[in-house]
């Protein structure tokens, strides 16, 4: 957990950063749009504590979303579209792109489109524990490495929760460089 010691907001014509002052160094949050994208990008800098989790949203209440759309990596069980979890043991990691999917269908993604050093999720906390509110926290996971270089967090909204999974995987693809060209394979990881 991060204490900071003073807080201050900066603002230029395509940037706002707010600044959270440390005891050992500053984590700072930029906001910016690119494209049709809300991009928030993170640093952390001069830290001396390891830290596991690099969290750029933590508890943030969610309203007018029924479903989730999941997208699950390694081992952390099935994806697809799913009800807003209620019981404890119903908690929720997602990796990759998430979907916030309002009844119209209506979804907002947040996603992270570079994995190049760190893993990103978006945790969707059950209803059970926060008095029937629907929490979420978005955060990048840096196994105690040195967070240099975390990457930034798109947010952006759709009409259609189809298209708005897809454009983000299509955005994330063309970042990573993947050749969507080929056809499909899967292959079995123990």
């Amino acid at each position: 957990m991060l204490k900071p010691l003073k807080l201050s907001i900066t603002k230029t014509a395509n940037t706002a950063t707010i600044k959270y002052h440390l005891l050992d160094g500053l984590f700072e949050l930029s906001f910016s749009y690119e494209g049709n994208s809300l991009v928030v990008k993170p640093s952390l800098k001069n830290n001396n504590q390891p830290a596991n989790f690099v969290s750029i949203i933590r508890d943030a209440e969610v309203k007018n979303v029924s479903k989730v759309y999941r997208t699950p990596t390694q081992i952390m069980g099935n994806g697809g579209m799913i009800d807003w979890p209620v019981r404890k043991m119903d908690y929720s990691s997602c990796g990759i792109l998430t979907g916030l999917v309002a009844d119209s269908g209506a979804s907002m993604v947040i996603a992270t489109r570079d994995f190049n050093k760190y893993n990103s999720y978006t945790n969707i906390i059950p209803t059970e524990r926060n008095g029937g509110k629907k929490l979420l926290e978005a955060c990048i996971a840096t196994e105690g490495l040195p967070p240099t270089s975390l990457p930034a967090f798109y947010f952006t909204q759709n009409p259609s929760a189809y298209s708005a999974m897809q454009n983000e995987a299509n955005a994330i693809a063309t970042f990573m460089k993947v050749k969507t060209d080929k056809k499909q394979s899967y292959h079995w990881c123990s």
